[in-house]
């Protein structure tokens, strides 16, 4: 059931439909951004047809999964109040941490970083921070480019249910390898892939 985010070769269509030019990719991690990005999606392709322009189609990854409603709950969700054409395409920091480990998802799977954050934080005292990777093939990658500069070593673990080779993690760092190759910047970024 694609829909789920997996088929029945238990991988997202994510890398097949990221290489089509002019399609975006989303991953709503709850019903409230489910509900607002896509009347947002619809709203911008509706403007460009009345203006006779051509915009990006946007394909969902939303499926039967028990979404929570929002992410209101947590003290450091600052996107609440933003309106959606600012931070279309961004990242969302769903909880700072105070050490070097990086915890990025998008879909479903956010709610397991935010729960692997908690069993982390139990066993060693230090919190993880926590990303929503929730736009796919196309986002802005300068909020990740911010958090290596601040730090001499981060451990970016990127939590998909995809494929190391062709998906979302490997587009995040394949753009951080290009700006950080460019910039000269001082870090080391360490991949695992865990069978």
């Amino acid at each position: 059931d694609a829909a789920d985010g997996a088929s029945h070769q238990s991988l997202t269509y994510a890398s097949a439909l990221g290489s089509i030019p002019g399609v975006e990719l989303v991953a709503p991690a709850t019903a409230q951004e489910s509900e607002e990005l896509l009347s947002f999606a619809i709203q911008r392709q509706h403007e460009s047809w009345i203006k006779n322009e051509t915009s990006p189609s946007t394909i969902f990854f939303a499926g039967r999964e028990n979404y929570p409603t929002s992410f209101a709950h947590l003290s450091s969700y600052s996107n609440k109040d933003t309106p959606i054409a600012t931070r279309w395409g961004k990242p969302q920091i769903l909880q700072p941490g105070n050490n070097e480990t990086f915890l990025v998802s998008y879909g479903p799977l956010v709610h397991e970083s935010l729960e692997a954050s908690k069993i982390i934080e139990a066993q060693t005292g230090k919190r993880s921070h926590v990303l929503n990777h929730l736009f796919l093939n196309h986002f802005d990658h300068n909020i990740y480019i911010q958090l290596l500069k601040s730090l001499p070593v981060a451990n970016f673990i990127f939590v998909e249910d995809h494929q190391k080779c062709g998906g979302v993690g490997s587009w995040l760092f394949t753009k951080l390898w290009e700006t950080l190759s460019t910039e000269k910047i001082k870090t080391q970024v360490r991949y695992r892939d865990w069978e």
